[in-house]
């Protein structure tokens, strides 16, 4: 569990256990209450002198199997959460994770994600005053990843018109779009060449980001609009200008990993137009296409 979700989770449970007695005039003042006694807990808790509800033992398994590189471990770790917390499904979607079958990942991801659905529909999350707004409501959270991993395993299959309809889904109850899959519906629409579909995404999302560039050169250069492929291939090198060594071979392997730390990544960087690229390497093993990059940075 992340930790920064727990601290929240723990802060709401705390000012709901107030009632209406905290308004906007006094929440800071029981925000820092809440602050202190949270920080005493913490410092307990290591100290061993704290005893853990079912759902803290739970999430702090679920950390430990998220930070062991034994999978065996790991997934002893997630089957105690899950018992001490049935209702964890971040726990159960990294336990599906470790399938070997990718095609049974798909089926029990889909599974759990009826499950959740309904409750969270039992539950009346899905509100409209909700919708939109689920990456920010803590209960809804796991949902949308949950969403995100499914679509992503049905793009590494292939499946690109089902992807697409998970990620528009997640756009839809998510529209501050926290988890980046604007960037994955711009690869899966210049693949697909759905030209109105990209200029919508653009247009409700503006702005000057590397992958913005790069799937709009990828749509313009399979449109034979080679002047709008070029103009967005030098925006990204007028940004990154490594990248045009990057393309044309000039960087040695050291200088590239130097650019790498696993698992993150900076915006405007090398590691951040390898991410994109490796993500959709279907588009970017067409020598045609990577000629045509080389070709204009020569």
């Amino acid at each position: 569990m992340r930790k920064t979700e727990k601290a929240m989770k723990a802060f709401q449970d705390y000012i709901d256990s107030f009632g209406d007695e905290v308004t906007e005039d006094n929440i800071n003042e029981y925000a820092q209450e809440f602050m202190e006694q949270y920080n005493e807990n913490l410092k307990l808790k290591n100290e061993g002198k704290l005893d853990l509800s079912n759902e803290d033992k739970a999430y702090d398994l679920y950390d430990r199997a998220m930070e062991t590189y034994n999978d065996s471990e790991a997934r002893r770790l997630l089957k105690q959460a899950i018992k001490l917390k049935p209702n964890f499904t971040d726990a159960k979607i990294e336990l599906i994770c470790f399938l070997d079958d990718e095609f049974k990942r798909i089926r029990e991801l889909e599974k759990l994600e009826k499950e959740e659905r309904e409750y969270l529909e039992s539950e009346e999350y899905f509100k409209e005053e909700n919708i939109s707004h689920f990456y920010g409501i803590l209960e809804t959270r796991p949902y949308i990843r949950l969403l995100y991993i499914i679509a992503s395993h049905y793009q590494q299959i292939g499946s690109y018109r089902k992807a697409i309809e998970l990620y528009e889904n997640i756009i839809y109850l998510n529209d501050n779009d926290n988890m980046g899959v604007r960037y994955s519906l711009m690869g899966l629409y210049a693949i697909l060449e759905e030209c109105e579909k990209m200029e919508e995404i653009i247009n409700h999302y503006p702005e000057d980001s590397i992958p913005t560039h790069l799937f709009q050169f990828v749509l313009a250069y399979k449109q034979v609009n080679y002047t709008k492929a070029r103009r967005h291939l030098k925006a990204i090198q007028m940004k990154v200008p490594d990248f045009k060594k990057l393309v044309k071979g000039q960087l040695d392997e050291d200088d590239v990993e130097t650019h790498f730390i696993e698992g993150y990544y900076n915006p405007f960087t090398l590691e951040e137009i390898v991410m994109y690229m490796t993500e959709f390497e279907t588009i970017f093993v067409n020598e045609s296409l990577v000629h045509f990059i080389q070709k204009t940075f020569k």
